[in-house]
């Protein structure tokens, strides 16, 4: 059956997938364990093979509660998505005067896949 045959591709290819993840993980390990990384910035080591690896490292900051007000800070704003599918869902003439001001783009298909 053609549905058996693309679901067993499927399974194949996120069994690759995950393989090649490990892998990766794996050799990114390996390099990192023989580069002398600085705390701040990108760090590159070339081999004789012409390939090349740059590292950049950092860090991430998170704010925690109760800071104070000097504390340089952005504010991200970002569409409330539930709200607004179910203001979509219950007051279409408000949905359709907010729609100008909001962008839509389809998400990329998601696929999962049970084994078993």
């Amino acid at each position: 059956m053609e549905l058996d045959k693309k679901l067993a591709d499927l399974a194949l290819a996120k069994t690759n997938l995950a393989n090649a993840k490990e892998r990766l993980l794996e050799a990114e390990k390996a390099v990192l364990e023989i580069m002398e990384l600085k705390e701040r910035g990108s760090t590159s080591l070339s081999g004789t093979n012409g390939l090349k690896v740059t590292v950049t490292t950092g860090y991430t900051y998170k704010l925690e509660s109760g800071y104070p007000l000097s504390m340089p800070t952005k504010m991200k704003v970002e569409l409330d998505s539930t709200n607004y599918e179910k203001i979509r869902e219950n007051n279409p003439q408000l949905f359709k005067e907010l729609s100008q001001f909001v962008t839509a783009k389809p998400k990329k298909p998601s696929v999962a896949l049970k084994v078993g």
